[in-house]
């Protein structure tokens, strides 16, 4: 019996003919800071973060409605693992 993936791996590897036959771009990894405190926004307890490929597009989403003076966005790439799907 042949087991697949629950999911479309071609699509997680960026092949989904969005982008053509390119290779994906980079991950990063962005989560909001509270000016005041320095802690990492919450909800319910976990830190929120979000993974975009298009980090401009997910900082302006991120910040959006919040106030710039109280909340400061932090991004970093998710650097790649050595196992691949």
């Amino acid at each position: 019996m042949t087991r697949t993936a629950p999911f479309d791996t071609d699509r997680l590897r960026g092949r989904d003919g969005m982008r053509g036959n390119r290779p994906a771009g980079p991950v990063w990894s962005l989560h909001l800071v509270n000016r005041e405190t320095g802690d990492v926004l919450r909800l319910n307890g976990m830190p929120l973060v979000i993974y975009t490929r298009d980090a401009s597009e997910g900082l302006a989403a991120l910040l959006e409605d919040r106030d710039p003076r109280l909340w400061r966005a932090e991004v970093s790439q998710v650097t790649a693992s050595h196992r691949t799907l």
